[in-house]
């Protein structure tokens, strides 16, 4: 608003509007206020917060730091171990405690602060007489821990489990004919004798009375090599679910809290053969003992030191059966020896081995047998072992497997028989024949995705069988890498296959040929069904025989099981590989198609690059040298 000023008299003074007016300078600062007060140093955060607490009337005198059970809805008084009834049921514990009749605050975990006392910092607080909380633990009626102090008026609250204590034999007289060796004057007089021992009739006339006696085996009224402890576990039980062996005897047997019997309940739960009666001295037939850890479920692990364990029956794999060394090392190996015609492992049944695991052992067999046999069996394993097969007469497999996801993979394997043995047989056979509406099996017992990768072979024997042993689909999916071999016999041989992926393998000096092609033919009623080579993808491998044998081939394809109608094949496979040293570098007969060779090379007699007998087909060695 805008005024006139200076108006003449009798003029009345109007407001009149105006228009807003220029915006003024800004003023100086006003004068800094003044500073506030200090607060008071004494508020500062206050101790954490106690534990669970609760509060009852007190039906007696309850004292400062007493553990108190409950007396009656709403009532609460001091705990008695002498009393069973109070056994189980502490509430917790007061440290101001109070007179009959007032409000009791009762702690059942925490920090508890309260009146000085005579504990010291870390002793384990028990119920004592009365209630009181003490730190000597009570010999009769029944034990509970508290808690633990860290000072003289300061607990952390933690009520432990009761336990009803069982008084200590007493009064127990010796017979005279229960000593050892008969008491002189003197050892009476001195009131001992390091010396002497007492006979196990003495034992057994004066503990007899006061032991419960009791057959496990006829309890459980089965014939079983271990048992699991359910249940509450005290301290040096090693935890609830406690598996124990049985004695080999039949007499009196007592298990306590420390473990007297066979504790398999150890750290890493874990079966140790020496646990079962085994002795690992190389002469005492351990198969028996290691049958029994095997059944129990946990890996079975070497003891320390080392031990030479001979098998010479079968143990027998179960479903996630593992038998395996802590490390490569002296210290933790198992050495495992069979001189029987028997396997040393063996799948314990179709479908009942799944998922087995040998990682990490040294076998040595003698005799004339599968050393591993894991039959039909999904996603087992042999890894990390070390396996010498020695009879020089002997044609069986090393290794055999015909289950999917099988995995051999880093082993060194000495293959010290015929030519006609393999360190791994991948086989395919049909054991169900149950036939379904459509006249197919039911139940099919398929052979894929199988591994055979960084392994090492050496030997008068062959390295690697994949083939079926019976009319049925041939395995698949099967993936050979990485191997290397200085063998008397064949690199690889394939019979029957669907889809085989075969690269950076060394099949170098084998004998008559580094990889054998000879498909299969299968009977099926009157008729012939084909067996069948298909889909190979072979790159990056040595293929390789003695220099100066004239006959050796890198690759042979062998027709010979075609019969007369000629019905086995070769087909649609790739070879990107080195042909070395070889009489023939490929030789290829009639039933085989789209095989290449393109990007491969021939170490060979420029005459033997490739050799074709009965006509072919198709090939292709575009761009190989």
């Amino acid at each position: 608003m805008a005024y006139l000023v200076d108006a003449p008299t009798g003029v009345s003074v109007i407001p009149v509007a105006g228009s807003t007016g220029a915006r003024g300078e800004r003023g100086d600062p006003g004068e800094k206020g003044d500073k506030g007060e200090k607060g008071d140093p004494s508020l500062v955060p206050g101790p954490p917060g106690a534990g669970a607490q609760t509060s009852r009337l007190a039906s007696a005198n309850v004292p400062q730091w007493t553990a108190v059970v409950p007396d009656g809805p709403g009532y609460c008084a001091p705990a008695d171990p002498s009393n069973p009834n109070h056994k189980g049921i502490v509430l917790g514990v007061t440290a101001q405690g109070g007179a009959q009749g007032t409000l009791i605050q009762i702690q059942s975990s925490g920090d508890l602060d309260g009146p000085e006392t005579t504990w010291s910092g870390e002793q384990t607080l028990y119920v004592g007489a009365g209630g009181a909380v003490v730190p000597t633990a009570p010999t009769s009626g029944w034990l509970q821990a508290v808690g633990a102090s860290s000072s003289s008026s300061h607990m952390v609250v933690s009520l432990g489990i009761a336990e009803t204590i069982t008084p200590p034999a007493s009064g127990a007289q010796i017979p005279a004919s229960g000593a050892a060796q008969r008491a002189t004057a003197a050892k009476i007089a001195a009131g001992t004798d390091d010396s002497a021992w007492i006979s196990a009739l003495g034992l057994s006339s004066v503990l007899a009375p006061q032991l419960t006696r009791s057959n496990l085996a006829s309890k459980l009224a089965l014939p079983l090599p271990f048992v699991t402890m359910a249940g509450y576990a005290a301290v040096g039980d090693l935890g609830a679910g406690a598996v124990y062996a049985r004695s080999a005897t039949q007499g009196l047997l007592g298990i306590q809290a420390q473990g007297a019997w066979y504790n398999l309940s150890l750290p890493g739960r874990i079966a140790n053969p020496a646990w079962f009666g085994a002795k690992g001295d190389g002469a005492t037939d351990d198969t028996a003992a290691w049958q029994a850890a095997v059944d129990t479920g946990f890996p079975v692990v070497a003891s320390t030191p080392p031990a030479s364990y001979l098998i010479n029956s079968t143990v027998l794999l179960r479903i996630g059966s593992i038998v395996r060394s802590d490390g490569p090392s002296a210290i933790t190996k198992i050495v495992v020896t069979t001189t029987s015609d028997l396997p040393t492992f063996r799948g314990a049944g179709n479908s009942q081995a799944h998922n087995a695991l040998i990682s990490g052992i040294e076998i040595n067999h003698s005799g004339d047998a599968i050393v591993i046999d894991f039959g039909y069996n999904l996603a087992c394993e042999v890894r990390n072992c070390t396996i010498r097969a020695s009879k020089s007469t002997s044609t069986k497999p090393i290794i055999y497997y015909r289950g999917s996801f099988t995995k051999i993979i880093s082993n060194r394997v000495d293959n010290f028989r015929t030519t006609n043995s393999y360190v791994v047989h991948c086989d395919r056979r049909q054991d169900d024949k149950t036939k379904n509406s459509s006249n197919e099996f039911a139940n099919q017992e398929l052979n894929i995705e199988s591994l055979i990768n960084d392994n090492y072979f050496a030997g008068t024997g062959s390295g690697i069988l994949i083939g079926a042993s019976e009319d049925c689909p041939r395995p698949e999916g099967v993936s050979v890498s990485r191997n290397g071999s200085i063998l008397q016999g064949v690199g690889i041989k394939v019979e029957a296959i669907l889809w085989l992926k075969h690269t950076d393998n060394t099949w170098d000096q084998a004998r008559p040929y580094a990889m054998w092609i000879q498909p299969i033919p299968f009977t099926n009623g009157a008729g012939q069904k084909v067996g069948g080579v298909t889909g190979i993808n072979s790159s990056g491998n040595w293929l390789s025989t003695p220099a100066d044998m004239i006959n050796g081939s890198g690759l042979y394809h062998d027709n010979a099981g075609t019969g007369a109608l000629g019905q086995s094949y070769f087909a649609d496979s790739t070879f990107k590989d080195h042909f070395a040293y070889c009489g023939y570098g490929a030789v290829l007969r009639f039933g085989c198609t789209e095989i290449d060779f393109a990007g491969s090379i021939f170490y060979c007699p420029p005459s033997a690059l490739l050799r074709q007998i009965e006509g072919l087909h198709e090939r292709r060695m575009a761009g190989s040298s």
